[in-house]
């Protein structure tokens, strides 16, 4: 991985299948800035696969099978799952002001498959938490590959 110039100036390398910035503050992923300017699409493969698991065993287990086959057909769970908003906008569209049951089942699960507990912050929203939940797992999936 090379690393910053004397300028300052970022360097890019490829980790894992994904873009990564080099920074002084440390690994930033390209994603970072889409996800800050409202662009966000989380292009890992495997956090792909994680996030999907998570959707469909928190539905479940607040709506059962033939809730969560109906809401991931009504969502289009297969299109948008890369889209933390627009899946959230779908979703709150279905189930307005119970949406947030869905949504803590869901974060629950995915917190706790990267080893973390989900706890509410003040100002986040859900793609701010599937945000961090990304972070957490591509930096872990990056120290592992190092390894």
């Amino acid at each position: 991985m090379s690393s910053i110039s004397e300028s300052g100036s970022l360097s890019k390398s490829q980790r894992g299948g994904l873009v990564v910035e080099e920074c002084s503050s440390g690994l930033l992923p390209a994603l970072e800035r889409e996800f800050q300017s409202g662009k966000m699409a989380l292009r890992d493969a495997d956090f792909f696969l994680l996030m999907r698991e998570c959707i469909l065993n928190g539905m479940e287990k607040v709506l059962g099978k033939s809730g969560v086959a109906s809401t991931s057909y009504y969502v289009e769970l297969a299109t948008c799952i890369e889209r933390p908003a627009k899946f959230y906008a779908r979703l709150s569209s279905l189930y307005r002001s119970g949406t947030w049951v869905l949504e803590n089942a869901i974060l629950t699960e995915l917190f706790g498959r990267i080893g973390l507990s989900f706890r509410r912050r003040k100002g986040y929203s859900y793609p701010d938490y599937v945000y961090e939940a990304g972070r957490v797992f591509l930096i872990k999936k990056s120290d592992s590959c190092s390894r």
